[in-house]
């Protein structure tokens, strides 16, 4: 907020807007003067930062998002948004030594969103950044993995009986990788070195195949049960009792 509006801002590297040609410079100035009036909002210019300001939230959120689908065609050489990133590589980004070392060049700039999953780049560092977090997210990839759980049963039956972590302990202490189960977030994590990563993958799927098997064996058990419950049922009232049946014949 500033001064009661709501606000977002687009990082450029210095004056790079300032130095397009004059007649780009013009389009892209009518380009925001409607992108103004469209979404009911001002934007502003400095010479490393666009930001947008205005009284509803979802009105400037979608201006920003505009602006920088602005930029990506009125320069894609000199940005580049990269979408899809999940929260752990962006604190893994923002604590790579080489990407402060890229930032601190005069030409470069950096924004990472952990909330949105986005890495906006910009500058004439655009391939070398988009290289080397491509490099990062290679490693990363190698060395986790994570796994959406069906519900809050599937935990429990990764972490142990009733929830007591010897399951999961297990499976760390078997494969050498770290591993994390969360019953409110229906997640499981792992972490390590990628051949001991793998290890820990294949016991928790088949850790979850046993859990399916399990719930299936058991829903064709109670199918089974209710069957013949229902037939015991139907049996009993079909045949009247003794002392009833005088009173039929």
């Amino acid at each position: 907020f500033v001064q009661g509006k709501r606000t977002a801002s687009v990082v450029q590297a210095p004056s790079q807007l300032q130095a397009i040609s004059p007649q780009m410079a013009k389009d892209f100035a009518d380009d925001i003067r409607a992108l103004e009036e469209e979404h009911s909002v001002r934007v502003h210019q400095s010479e490393a930062l666009l930001w947008i300001e205005g009284d509803d939230e979802e009105q400037v959120s979608t201006a920003r998002q505009t602006l920088r689908e602005m930029l990506l065609f009125y320069c894609p050489e000199y940005f580049l948004l990269l979408r899809g990133l999940k929260a752990a590589v962006i604190e893994k980004l923002l604590q790579d030594e080489n990407l402060r070392v890229f930032t601190a060049r005069p030409d470069c700039a950096l924004y990472l969103d952990g909330r949105e999953g986005t890495a906006w780049i910009c500058g004439g560092c655009v391939p070398e950044v988009r290289q080397h977090i491509e490099a990062v997210l290679q490693v990363w990839a190698a060395e986790h993995w994570e796994h959406d759980l069906d519900d809050y049963g599937a935990a429990m039956w990764l972490l142990g009986p009733r929830g007591s972590g010897e399951y999961a302990s297990k499976i760390s202490s078997e494969s050498g990788a770290r591993i994390k189960v969360c019953p409110n977030n229906l997640k499981v994590w792992i972490e390590g070195e990628p051949a001991k990563v793998k290890v820990a993958q294949r016991m928790v799927l088949d850790g979850l195949n046993s859990l399916a098997t399990k719930r299936r064996a058991e829903a064709e058990a109670g199918e089974i049960g209710g069957a013949a419950r229902t037939k015991k049922v139907k049996e009993l009232l079909s045949e009247p009792p003794e002392h009833m049946k005088a009173v039929l014949e």
